[in-house]
C-alpha cells in the first residue's frame, strides 16, 4: 500500500494492475494479466519473492522483478540479480531510488519496442524489395515470350530485370502441363502457380540462377546452368537432372488433384537470341505427342 502512495505512477507512465498479498496470489495475477514489472518483497506467505522470481523465469515471462526486502545480507541480492531481477532495493524504500529504477525500466522497455518496430519496418521493406525483384524476373520471361526483348546484355539483365546470369549457360525451359479432364479456370490457376512454386524451389534449391513465369498452359524458366571451366555437358546433364526430378515433384502434387502429365522442353540461348531459345523450348514440349511425356525434351539448335 506504501508503494501505491510513494511515487506518481501516472506521470511515470505506468498503471497499477494489481496489488496482492501473497506469492501465489502474485504468480496467478502475473499470468492472468502480463505486466510489465513486478515489484516483490522477498518474505511473503506460500512463495517467497525470491521463489516468484524462479517461476517468471521458468515460464520465460518477459517482465521486470524488482526485489524488495529488509534483509542486508549479500546472499539474496546476489541470488536475486543472478536469477534475473532488475534491481534490488532495501528497506526503507526511498522514493527517488524506486522512481529510477522505474524510469530505466521504462526507457529500456520503449528503446526495446523502438528498436522491434524499426526491425519490423525493415523486413516489410525486404518484403516488399523481394516482391517487385520477383515480379520483375517474372516479367523479363514474358517479355522474351512475347517478342518484346529479343538481346541484350548482362548489365541490362541486372539492371532492368534483377537478373545476374553468367550468359555462357543460358537454357530456356517449357513445363508443359496437360490433364486428361476438362478442369475449372481456377483450378487452373491454382494448378498453375503451385507448379511455378514448384520450378523456383527445385532450382533455388540446386542453386541456379532462374527467371520463371506461368504463360498459357505452361511455366517458363531461364535457367544459368553454370558450367564449370567452360565444360557446357557436364552442366547440361546436372540440369536436366534437376529437371526430371522437377517431373516428379509435380506428378506428386498433381496427383492429389487430376491426372496430369508434364512434359518439359529445353533449349540453350545461342548468340544471345532468347526469343529462338523460347521458342524452340516451346516446340520440344510440344514434341511430347511423338517422344512421350514426363521426359526432358532437349532442343537442339539448327545445323549451321
Amino acid at each position: 500500500q506504501l508503494l501505491q502512495l510513494i511515487v506518481d505512477w501516472t506521470a511515470l507512465g505506468f498503471e497499477i494492475a494489481a496489488v496482492v498479498h501473497t506469492g501465489l496470489d502474485a504468480l496467478a495475477a502475473v499470468r492472468e494479466l502480463r505486466p510489465d514489472v513486478v515489484i516483490t518483497d522477498i518474505r511473503m506467505p506460500e512463495c517467497s519473492g525470491l521463489e516468484l522470481l524462479s517461476h517468471l523465469r521458468a515460464e520465460k515471462q518477459d517482465i521486470d522483478v524488482v526485489i524488495i526486502s529488509g534483509y542486508r545480507q549479500f546472499d539474496y541480492a546476489h541470488a536475486a540479480l543472478q536469477d534475473g531481477a532488475e534491481d534490488y532495493l532495501l528497506k526503507p524504500i526511498k522514493k527517488a531510488d524506486l522512481t529510477a529504477v522505474l524510469q530505466r525500466i521504462k526507457e529500456r522497455r520503449q528503446s526495446s519496442n523502438e528498436v522491434q518496430e524499426q526491425l519490423g519496418q525493415i523486413k516489410d521493406i525486404r518484403r516488399s524489395l523481394a516482391v517487385s525483384a520477383d515480379k520483375l524476373r517474372s516479367q523479363l520471361v514474358l517479355d522474351i515470350l512475347n517478342r518484346k526483348l529479343a538481346k541484350t546484355t548482362a548489365e541490362q539483365l541486372k539492371a532492368d530485370y534483377q537478373c545476374v546470369f553468367s550468359r555462357d549457360c543460358l537454357y530456356f525451359v517449357a513445363l508443359k502441363i496437360d490433364t486428361e479432364q476438362v478442369l475449372l479456370e481456377k483450378t487452373m490457376e491454382v494448378v498453375g502457380r503451385k507448379m511455378l512454386e514448384i520450378a523456383r524451389n527445385e532450382l533455388d534449391r540446386g542453386q541456379y540462377p532462374n527467371c520463371s513465369a506461368i504463360y498459357e498452359n505452361c511455366v517458363y524458366c531461364m535457367i544459368d546452368a553454370v558450367a564449370q571451366d567452360g565444360e557446357e555437358e557436364p552442366a547440361f546433364l546436372a540440369l536436366q537432372g534437376a529437371l526430371y526430378h522437377m517431373i516428379r515433384e509435380m506428378q506428386d502434387y498433381a496427383g492429389k488433384v487430376a491426372h496430369m502429365h508434364i512434359s518439359v522442353g529445353v533449349a540453350q540461348v545461342e548468340n544471345g537470341d532468347m526469343v529462338t531459345a523460347a521458342a524452340r523450348c516451346r516446340a520440344a514440349a510440344r514434341d511430347q505427342v511423338f517422344r512421350g511425356t514426363e521426359k526432358v525434351l532437349r532442343s537442339e539448335p539448327p545445323a549451321g
